[in-house]
């Protein structure tokens, strides 16, 4: 009896040895549209224990017995409800199959930043202005949409033109870059209108940055850059805006957005505004305010990919602007018996291309074409004088970037050509100017987790006229504490002077 004890004793922990070191096999997928997809890195877990796997790329998972009376398998993966396997023969493959996914409760997580607020992460000092700063004033342009903000001053450049002008840092709009969507636009004969040729309506926010820009962007930041982000056809909604005031000036607004597929969308928005009652508050004979009728119509579209994306469209504007005596008559001969009259008729074609591509093998690489191409065409007189213009500018700028080693420390590099010829004529007297400046460019960007961020570049143009130059900047910021941010900023910024379009109030 004692020697039976002993065999059964025996086989039974030799049986346990045996359970202790079978290996399970299985396969676990889920079901789309009535076909089983394998479930990558789903938790196979033996119930009542921390012993367990998780599947491979098809699916399969191999788990070892646990070694004592554990017959049950845990199977879960997240947003599905998880499922419990009794085994009971470990030579055969367990398929499971999961379903019935779990929905959770919305949700919501909001904060609310001020309309105006200065970013923390960018080196450079940057004020953001919202959209919902932008909606403060019922009817804006460029311009009004700094009247509430006291980083950019505004003001009448002269009163019978109407002509509005910045500053920053002490010095006129001249020397302050104004891109659109980070394309340097706005140059020469638009320097002194261009504020009033965006609505506000188009704008999704405004980015004002002091002192010397990027070197991305060009050479000729000095004193700040005003770059305008326009509303993007892919999240925008339809909308209708109208407007009046007790000065009878009238605006109406409008955009359309369509998402046509899941890469294209585009995007149509119109502007018009009038303001043709005569003011004369102060009794002087002479306008208060220019009669001025403008229309905007712009078009643009989008192609996204997971790896590619290109937008491209144009923007038409055309303003007829009139100031001057209320004796005066356009439509009559310009004499001394007619009064001193003003009249300026601008019309204007903006066409612009971006694409990018990120590398597949690095997303931290990526590479990108930026081109911006204006028609400007200027037509006025002052009194006896005429003065008409017309501008050609072509902006090009191809920019690569990656880290290197780690992304901590990232670089730009890249090389840009800028194409500009303005003609003029100031009665009698006919003038012709031509730049021609390719430019390549360089920059390193040093990054410790946003508290300390180093920004150096240069870049080297040559420009038809003035020969070879160079453009270092550098830009640094160091969270000293978290209400307490250290920035400083230098470099070098140039730009080409126009007698007559920079000072066209003279006239």
């Amino acid at each position: 009896m004692k020697k039976l004890l002993t065999i059964l004793s025996v086989l039974f922990i030799l049986s346990r040895i045996s359970f202790a070191q079978e290996i399970v096999h299985g396969h676990v997928s889920m079901l789309e549209d009535n076909k089983e997809i394998p479930l990558t890195g789903a938790t196979v877990l033996w119930l009542g224990t921390q012993k367990g796997t998780v599947t491979d790329a098809n699916g399969h998972f191999e788990i070892e017995s646990p070694g004592h009376d554990a017959h049950y398998l845990v199977v879960s993966f997240i947003g599905y409800e998880a499922d419990t396997i009794h085994v009971h023969d470990h030579d055969s493959e367990i398929k499971v199959i999961l379903g019935g996914s779990e929905h959770l409760e919305e949700v919501e997580v909001a904060h609310r930043k001020s309309g105006t607020h200065i970013s923390r992460k960018e080196p450079i000092l940057t004020e953001i202005v919202t959209g919902e700063e932008l909606c403060k004033a019922a009817c804006c342009n460029l311009s009004e949409s700094f009247e509430t903000n006291a980083s950019v001053d505004v003001s009448f450049a002269d009163a019978a033109t109407g002509v509005k002008r910045i500053q920053m840092l002490g010095l006129n709009g001249l020397y302050v870059q104004t891109m659109t969507e980070n394309n340097p636009n706005f140059r020469g004969l638009a320097n002194n209108y261009g504020l009033e040729f965006i609505p506000g309506t188009w704008m999704s926010s405004i980015q004002v940055s002091k002192g010397a820009g990027s070197v991305i962007n060009g050479y000729e930041s000095i004193t700040g850059q005003i770059n305008i982000e326009l509303k993007k056809p892919d999240v925008a909604e339809n909308f209708i805006n109208l407007y009046t005031n007790s000065f009878l000036r009238m605006e109406g607004n409008g955009g359309i957005a369509l998402q046509l597929n899941d890469s294209w969308s585009t995007m149509l928005m119109a502007h018009g505004s009038r303001m043709k009652y005569e003011w004369d508050e102060n009794k002087d004979n002479f306008l208060d305010d220019p009669l001025t009728s403008r229309y905007s119509v712009l078009n643009r579209w989008k192609y996204e990919q997971e790896h590619f994306n290109t937008q491209f469209g144009f923007t038409i504007t055309g303003e007829e602007r009139t100031g001057g005596q209320l004796t005066h008559n356009p439509e009559q001969p310009r004499d001394m018996d007619n009064g001193f009259g003003i009249n300026i008729l601008t019309n204007r074609f903006d066409g612009f291309m971006k694409s990018g591509y990120i590398f597949k093998n690095n997303e931290n690489a990526s590479i990108a074409l930026v081109a911006n191409y204006t028609r400007h065409e200027h037509d006025s007189y002052y009194g006896l004088r005429e003065y008409n213009a017309l501008q050609d500018n072509l902006h090009t700028n191809l920019i690569f970037q990656s880290t290197m080693p780690n992304e901590h420390h990232s670089y730009s590099t890249g090389v840009s050509f800028n194409y500009n010829r303005l003609g003029e004529q100031y009665t009698d007297t006919s003038m012709t100017m031509l730049e021609e400046v390719p430019g390549i460019f360089g920059q390193y960007t040093y990054n410790l987790d946003d508290k300390f961020v180093l920004l150096a570049g240069i870049r080297a143009d040559h420009h038809s006229l003035y020969g070879l130059f160079f453009t270092p900047r550098v830009h640094l910021k160091y969270d000293a504490h978290d209400n307490f941010i250290i920035r400083a900023s230098g470099g070098k910024g140039y730009r080409t002077p126009y007698a007559i379009a920079d000072n066209s109030y003279l006239l």
